[in-house]
């Protein structure tokens, strides 16, 4: 179709000026209606000139022309026009894409403002405990200040909870064992001999100095602080990665180590072998893998 809408044609007697009624049967089934009778109103001249006007659903979506032969011929007045429910169709299909549009532009909103506050937390760490405190501050104004400083305080010892809790002098003991025997060694040997003073007293729920004496940990360096203070560092911090930060050097329950350069002992090597660093080789037993104190340094439940 080129747009036009067929009519049955109807002649019109050009030879009176009176008004006249033509009924027209119009062919729109392209547009999905029905065939319908249209009434028409014209006027005809004595040249056979026809003038018209007709309201078909909508004013003015037809108009008349006039054939030679005195016909009426109803045609379109918009080959784009469209019928109703099209244009209710186009109209909803537009509007779901442009709310479809909408929820996108959001969509990448919100991750791009999740990607910039999860970069703030790695590049700023303590970003989160400061924030938090300010929440603390905040409700200070409305609660006792003895309440809040308890607040504050148990907050900050829930923050700062080390890994396995030692006192001082157990500290201080540990880092003098592990500067006695491992003090020309990396930091991972270093923190292997600390992690075998940590089995050994989450196995048996002893001091370090008890520690010390029942698995003969012979190593002793009370002067390395004053003679080597870097080495001492290291050593103070390979202790807090172990006790303070949960960190191991080897997923087994090592207790046992020796220097095989130095001296070879048969039974240390009759053990599990776990790991060697430096100078230094570490052993563990079958019966402390599945054992609870293990389980429950490693968090298995």
């Amino acid at each position: 179709m080129d747009g036009r809408i067929k009519l049955v044609r109807q002649p019109i007697n050009p030879s009176t000026n009176t008004r006249k009624i033509v009924n027209l049967c119009v062919d729109v089934c392209e547009y999905g209606y029905s065939c319908v009778n249209v009434s028409v109103a014209v006027s005809a001249s004595a040249n056979g000139n026809v003038a018209g006007c007709v309201d078909v659903y909508e004013k003015n979506f037809l108009h008349l022309l006039t054939k030679p032969n005195g016909c009426v011929i109803m045609t379109s007045q918009n080959k784009n026009a469209r019928p109703l429910g099209k244009l209710i169709f186009v109209f909803v299909n537009r509007f779901l894409i442009l709310i479809l549009g909408f929820e996108i532009l959001i969509a990448i909103f919100i991750i791009g403002y999740r990607a910039t506050e999860i970069k703030t937390k790695i590049e700023n760490p303590k970003c989160e405990l400061v924030m938090n405190e300010a929440v603390a501050t905040e409700w200070a104004g409305s609660l006792d200040s003895e309440i809040y400083t308890q607040y504050l305080d148990l907050y900050i010892v829930e923050y700062d909870k080390p890994f396995y809790p030692i006192t001082e002098d157990d500290r201080y003991v540990i880092e003098c064992i592990v500067a006695g025997e491992a003090k020309g060694e990396p930091t991972e040997g270093k923190m292997a001999v600390a992690q075998c003073l940590l089995n050994a007293m989450a196995k048996d729920g002893l001091s370090a100095s008890d520690v010390r004496k029942k698995y003969q940990y012979s190593g002793w360096d009370d002067e390395l602080q004053n003679s080597n203070p870097d080495c001492w560092a290291e050593v103070c911090e390979a202790v807090s990665r172990v006790f303070d930060d949960g960190e191991f050097v080897s997923e087994n329950p090592i207790l046992y180590f020796y220097a095989p350069k130095r001296v070879y002992s048969r039974w240390h090597e009759s053990l599990n072998h776990a790991v060697t660093i430096g100078g230094h080789k570490f052993f563990y037993l079958d019966e402390d893998v599945n054992a609870d104190w293990f389980l429950n340094l490693k968090g298995v439940d």
